[in-house]
């Protein structure tokens, strides 16, 4: 029945049918849609061969199709970095989007820093999406695996250096230091 509801959802929204804001929905059920077709080849494969796979093994495989289905929506930058950056930066929130001194930061603070790389994976990256990706689309789709598991400690250690810090200027000195190896940080 599950199959049924998403592809009656994917059809609804192909003809127009749905509203903006039933994309989440009409996305996580094309997830669903595309990991199933996944498992359910995998498990055809498997069938004719005649190997009989137990209930956990259908799970784990299910989920690994998921999580692949699922990377393409992930978000990589938490709330609570940008909730550090709005107070030090005395930024207020805007009804819709983030202020635009946060795509600076994300690339100042984050990409560029990357990896050790001085802006190269940010290049590489951004590059990609250039040429491969839609206008919609975010840097961080574009890096493999392990550039994202770089990523993610990147986020972890500026979030962290963020919540310690009691003022912009101390803020942006620890970025200095830790990921520049400089004493200052002309912004």
């Amino acid at each position: 029945m599950l199959i049924d509801i998403c592809q009656a959802l994917v059809a609804a929204n192909a003809r127009g049918d749905l509203l903006p804001r039933h994309a989440k929905i009409v996305a996580q059920a094309q997830i669903i849609l595309g990991a199933s077709a996944k498992a359910g080849i995998q498990g055809l494969v498997y069938a004719l061969a005649g190997y009989d796979r137990t209930k956990e093994e259908v799970i784990a495989a299910y989920k690994m199709y998921v999580a692949e289905e699922a990377r393409e929506y992930e978000k990589e930058f938490s709330p609570e970095l940008y909730e550090q950056w709005y107070r030090l930066y005395g930024l207020v929130k805007p009804e819709r989007g983030r202020p635009w001194e946060f795509k600076y930061l994300t690339i100042d603070h984050i990409y560029k820093p990357l990896a050790k790389s001085a802006g190269k994976v940010f290049s590489l990256a951004k590059a990609s999406k250039q040429e491969n990706g839609e206008k919609g689309d975010k840097i961080h789709m574009f890096l493999s695996e392990i550039g994202v598991k770089a990523l993610r400690t990147q986020v972890g250690k500026i979030m962290g250096i963020a919540s310690v810090s009691r003022s912009r200027e101390e803020y942006e000195r620890h970025i200095a230091e830790q990921i520049h190896g400089q004493r200052s940080l002309n912004l």
